[in-house]
């Protein structure tokens, strides 16, 4: 046993990583959504959202899920099932897309997660989006212009995290503690764009792109490219709690 004599600061303290975060995020101008279940909006039978725990926000059910969405009670997560239309979306998550940073904690239990999360203009159907797939954690426009992609480790049911960031030219991507960066151009960004979860769109079909996975916390910073910032207070808290709620 060791015993100080003195007091530590919070941040020295197991379990407050959560706390920290939440003060970070909302004094940067992020949303945080965080899996549990006093966040879950209930309408009759089916979920109808899902609370920021920073932010002030909520996440709805994406035009395609019509009750598909499913939240578990251990461990806290939203479940996402392979060809099934279960995502949600945020209705002008930013008055531009062509500068942002979005985090997702997920497992993947089952299959490849395939559709994690999506910044997309809507009537210009233009996006970033971020997939799991075919060994590989990857974000890229629709067009294909601009393109990150790493390794995808297959760990069963291990939480694991994903970041990206863009910045009008460049595409940053972290994920399984390995980084990297790919440069180009992606046209029609620059609009405002609404946030998806565990899909791509508020269009039905297109069931290969969605994948089986939990989802436990999402994070979105509009105009900050955090990646790309040679430091970031949000990071770092974002990745102490990962380290320590990820055992």
């Amino acid at each position: 046993m060791l015993i100080l004599s003195q007091d530590l600061p919070q941040t020295c303290l197991i379990g407050s990583e959560g706390g920290v975060l939440a003060g970070v995020v909302a004094a940067s101008g992020g949303v945080w959504f965080c899996a549990s279940p006093d966040d879950v909006l209930i309408e009759g039978d089916n979920i109808a959202g899902w609370r920021a725990r920073v932010g002030g926000v909520d996440l709805r059910p994406s035009a395609p899920n019509q009750g598909g969405a499913q939240f578990q009670m251990q461990p806290a997560a939203f479940v996402f099932r392979t060809a099934q239309h279960c995502g949600f979306t945020l209705a002008g998550a930013t008055p531009s897309a062509a500068r942002f940073t979005a985090a997702v904690i997920f497992a993947t239990p089952q299959d490849e997660a395939r559709s994690l999360l999506a910044l997309n203009t809507g009537a210009g159907n233009e996006m970033i989006f971020l997939s799991e797939a075919e060994g590989q954690v990857f974000a890229k426009d629709r067009a294909g212009g601009v393109a990150a992609a790493l390794p995808s480790p297959r760990r069963h049911g291990a939480w694991r995290m994903a970041i990206v960031s863009f910045t009008g030219r460049a595409l940053h991507l972290w994920a399984d503690g390995a980084q990297t960066m790919g440069e180009g151009l992606a046209s029609g960004l620059d609009a405002p764009a609404d946030l998806f979860v565990g899909c791509r769109s508020n269009r039905a079909g297109l069931a290969k792109t969605l994948g089986a996975s939990l989802v436990r916390d999402v994070f979105f910073w509009p105009n900050r490219a955090l990646l790309a910032e040679d430091t970031s207070t949000d990071l770092a808290a974002l990745h102490r709690y990962f380290r320590w709620s990820a055992l």
